[in-house]
Protein backbone atom coordinates (compact mmCIF):
# COMPACT_ATOMS: atom_id res chain seq x y z
CA UNK A 1 0.00 0.00 0.00
CA UNK A 2 1.05 3.18 -0.88
CA UNK A 3 1.30 6.49 1.30
CA UNK A 4 -1.23 8.04 -0.28
CA UNK A 5 -3.45 5.00 -0.14
CA UNK A 6 -3.09 4.34 3.48
CA UNK A 7 -3.72 8.23 4.30
CA UNK A 8 -7.17 7.98 2.42
CA UNK A 9 -7.82 4.91 4.05
CA UNK A 10 -7.10 6.82 7.31
CA UNK A 11 -9.27 9.74 6.51
CA UNK A 12 -12.19 7.24 5.46
CA UNK A 13 -12.04 5.20 8.68
CA UNK A 14 -11.45 8.59 10.65
CA UNK A 15 -13.93 10.42 8.49
CA UNK A 16 -14.39 13.94 10.61
CA UNK A 17 -17.89 15.00 10.92
CA UNK A 18 -16.74 18.74 10.87
CA UNK A 19 -14.45 19.84 7.60
CA UNK A 20 -12.68 21.67 9.60
CA UNK A 21 -11.02 18.15 11.57
CA UNK A 22 -9.79 16.94 8.08
CA UNK A 23 -6.63 18.39 8.48
CA UNK A 24 -5.80 16.85 12.11
CA UNK A 25 -7.08 13.83 10.93
CA UNK A 26 -5.00 13.91 8.03
CA UNK A 27 -1.48 15.07 9.92
CA UNK A 28 -2.55 11.98 12.41
CA UNK A 29 -2.47 9.92 9.28
CA UNK A 30 0.95 11.13 8.08
CA UNK A 31 2.09 10.77 11.63
CA UNK A 32 1.24 7.04 12.12
CA UNK A 33 3.18 6.36 8.18
CA UNK A 34 5.59 7.57 9.65
CA UNK A 35 6.07 5.69 12.42
CA UNK A 36 5.00 2.57 10.37
CA UNK A 37 8.36 2.85 8.04
CA UNK A 38 10.46 3.76 11.08
CA UNK A 39 9.32 0.27 12.61
CA UNK A 40 10.24 -0.88 8.95
CA UNK A 41 5.96 -1.51 8.40
CA UNK A 42 5.95 1.39 5.59
CA UNK A 43 6.64 1.75 1.87
CA UNK A 44 9.59 3.16 1.91
CA UNK A 45 10.66 3.26 -1.73
CA UNK A 46 7.82 3.70 -4.37
CA UNK A 47 6.61 0.87 -6.22
CA UNK A 48 7.70 0.62 -10.03
CA UNK A 49 6.17 -1.21 -12.94
CA UNK A 50 6.56 -4.91 -12.41
CA UNK A 51 9.03 -6.11 -15.20
CA UNK A 52 7.59 -7.96 -17.66
CA UNK A 53 8.77 -11.05 -19.64
CA UNK A 54 8.39 -12.20 -23.29
CA UNK A 55 7.94 -15.83 -22.95
CA UNK A 56 8.10 -16.31 -27.16
CA UNK A 57 11.47 -14.65 -27.04
CA UNK A 58 12.77 -17.64 -24.69
CA UNK A 59 11.29 -20.53 -26.54
CA UNK A 60 14.26 -22.14 -28.58
CA UNK A 61 13.87 -21.61 -32.76
CA UNK A 62 12.30 -24.96 -32.67
CA UNK A 63 9.99 -24.52 -30.46
CA UNK A 64 8.68 -21.06 -31.98
CA UNK A 65 8.51 -23.22 -34.90
CA UNK A 66 6.00 -25.84 -33.74
CA UNK A 67 4.51 -23.11 -31.10
CA UNK A 68 3.53 -20.96 -34.60
CA UNK A 69 1.91 -24.24 -36.16
CA UNK A 70 0.18 -24.54 -32.73
CA UNK A 71 -1.07 -21.12 -32.59
CA UNK A 72 -2.47 -21.17 -35.97
CA UNK A 73 -4.09 -24.44 -35.53
CA UNK A 74 -5.54 -23.99 -32.51
CA UNK A 75 -6.84 -20.22 -33.49
CA UNK A 76 -7.74 -18.91 -30.58
CA UNK A 77 -5.66 -15.50 -30.42
CA UNK A 78 -5.69 -14.57 -26.37
CA UNK A 79 -3.15 -15.09 -24.42
CA UNK A 80 0.12 -15.19 -26.37
CA UNK A 81 2.28 -14.94 -23.90
CA UNK A 82 1.00 -17.54 -20.78
CA UNK A 83 0.57 -20.31 -24.02
CA UNK A 84 4.41 -19.57 -24.64
CA UNK A 85 5.55 -19.83 -21.17
CA UNK A 86 3.03 -23.24 -20.95
CA UNK A 87 4.43 -24.75 -24.23
CA UNK A 88 8.17 -23.84 -22.81
CA UNK A 89 7.07 -26.03 -19.97
CA UNK A 90 6.70 -29.23 -22.61
CA UNK A 91 10.50 -29.28 -23.13
CA UNK A 92 11.33 -30.13 -26.39
CA UNK A 93 9.22 -33.33 -26.95
CA UNK A 94 10.03 -35.31 -30.17
CA UNK A 95 8.82 -34.37 -33.95
CA UNK A 96 5.85 -37.22 -33.62
CA UNK A 97 4.82 -35.43 -30.39
CA UNK A 98 4.91 -32.13 -31.95
CA UNK A 99 2.46 -33.51 -34.89
CA UNK A 100 -0.03 -35.06 -32.57
CA UNK A 101 -0.46 -31.32 -30.57
CA UNK A 102 -0.65 -29.54 -33.26
CA UNK A 103 -3.31 -31.50 -35.25
CA UNK A 104 -4.69 -31.99 -32.13
CA UNK A 105 -5.23 -28.23 -31.50
CA UNK A 106 -6.64 -27.85 -34.97
CA UNK A 107 -9.35 -30.55 -34.02
CA UNK A 108 -9.94 -28.68 -30.78
CA UNK A 109 -10.44 -25.57 -33.35
CA UNK A 110 -13.12 -27.52 -35.56
CA UNK A 111 -15.25 -28.91 -32.37
CA UNK A 112 -18.66 -27.50 -32.88
CA UNK A 113 -19.66 -25.28 -29.78
CA UNK A 114 -23.00 -24.10 -28.55
CA UNK A 115 -23.34 -20.50 -28.90
CA UNK A 116 -22.95 -19.85 -24.65
CA UNK A 117 -19.91 -22.05 -24.86
CA UNK A 118 -16.55 -20.42 -23.94
CA UNK A 119 -13.33 -21.81 -25.87
CA UNK A 120 -10.60 -22.84 -23.21
CA UNK A 121 -7.24 -20.63 -23.25
CA UNK A 122 -4.56 -22.37 -25.09
CA UNK A 123 -2.33 -21.81 -21.85
CA UNK A 124 -4.77 -24.21 -19.84
CA UNK A 125 -5.26 -26.85 -22.91
CA UNK A 126 -1.60 -27.24 -23.10
CA UNK A 127 -1.35 -27.16 -19.07
CA UNK A 128 -3.64 -29.83 -18.65
CA UNK A 129 -2.18 -32.16 -22.01
CA UNK A 130 -6.10 -32.03 -23.38
CA UNK A 131 -4.43 -32.71 -26.90
CA UNK A 132 -3.86 -36.15 -25.09
CA UNK A 133 -7.54 -36.60 -25.06
CA UNK A 134 -7.75 -36.51 -28.79
CA UNK A 135 -8.34 -39.87 -30.10
CA UNK A 136 -7.53 -40.46 -33.53
CA UNK A 137 -10.14 -43.38 -35.17
CA UNK A 138 -8.66 -44.27 -38.19
CA UNK A 139 -11.48 -46.20 -41.09
CA UNK A 140 -10.54 -49.56 -42.05
CA UNK A 141 -8.81 -49.48 -45.57
CA UNK A 142 -11.18 -51.13 -48.23
CA UNK A 143 -8.88 -52.40 -50.94
CA UNK A 144 -10.14 -51.36 -54.45
CA UNK A 145 -10.81 -55.24 -54.64
CA UNK A 146 -13.48 -55.34 -51.91
CA UNK A 147 -14.87 -51.90 -53.13
CA UNK A 148 -15.54 -53.27 -56.62
CA UNK A 149 -16.57 -56.90 -55.40
CA UNK A 150 -19.17 -54.81 -53.23
CA UNK A 151 -20.17 -52.35 -55.89
CA UNK A 152 -20.72 -55.39 -57.76
CA UNK A 153 -23.00 -57.27 -55.25
CA UNK A 154 -25.63 -54.25 -54.41
CA UNK A 155 -26.10 -53.69 -58.42
CA UNK A 156 -26.98 -57.54 -58.23
CA UNK A 157 -29.12 -57.02 -55.15
CA UNK A 158 -31.02 -53.87 -56.67
CA UNK A 159 -31.24 -56.04 -60.08
CA UNK A 160 -32.71 -58.75 -58.67
CA UNK A 161 -35.50 -56.64 -56.82
CA UNK A 162 -36.28 -54.75 -59.72
CA UNK A 163 -36.49 -58.36 -61.72
CA UNK A 164 -38.90 -59.52 -58.95
CA UNK A 165 -41.30 -56.49 -59.22
CA UNK A 166 -41.22 -56.28 -63.17
CA UNK A 167 -39.69 -58.84 -64.75
CA UNK A 168 -37.79 -58.34 -67.88
CA UNK A 169 -35.13 -60.26 -70.19
CA UNK A 170 -32.64 -57.17 -69.69
CA UNK A 171 -32.96 -57.61 -66.01
CA UNK A 172 -32.66 -61.15 -66.33
CA UNK A 173 -29.35 -61.28 -68.78
CA UNK A 174 -27.96 -58.43 -66.57
CA UNK A 175 -28.22 -60.65 -63.08
CA UNK A 176 -26.67 -63.32 -64.81
CA UNK A 177 -24.03 -61.71 -66.01
CA UNK A 178 -23.03 -60.19 -62.96
CA UNK A 179 -23.38 -63.55 -60.96
CA UNK A 180 -20.49 -65.02 -63.12
CA UNK A 181 -18.59 -61.38 -62.98
CA UNK A 182 -18.93 -61.86 -58.66
CA UNK A 183 -17.73 -65.05 -59.26
CA UNK A 184 -14.76 -64.63 -61.21
CA UNK A 185 -13.99 -62.16 -58.28
CA UNK A 186 -14.36 -63.93 -55.23
CA UNK A 187 -12.22 -66.63 -56.62
CA UNK A 188 -9.23 -64.07 -57.19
Amino acid sequence: MSKKQFIRQSVIHNSPGNPGELKRVVEQAENRWALLTHLGYGDAKPSTPRETRNYYDELSQHQKTWFDKFWIAFNHKHGLQRACLAWSKLGEPAEAEYQKIVKAAAAENAKPRGKDEVRCMAERWINEHRFDDQTVVKKPEISNKKLELSNLINELKQLQQFQKATPSEAYAQRIAELEIIIDEKRCQ
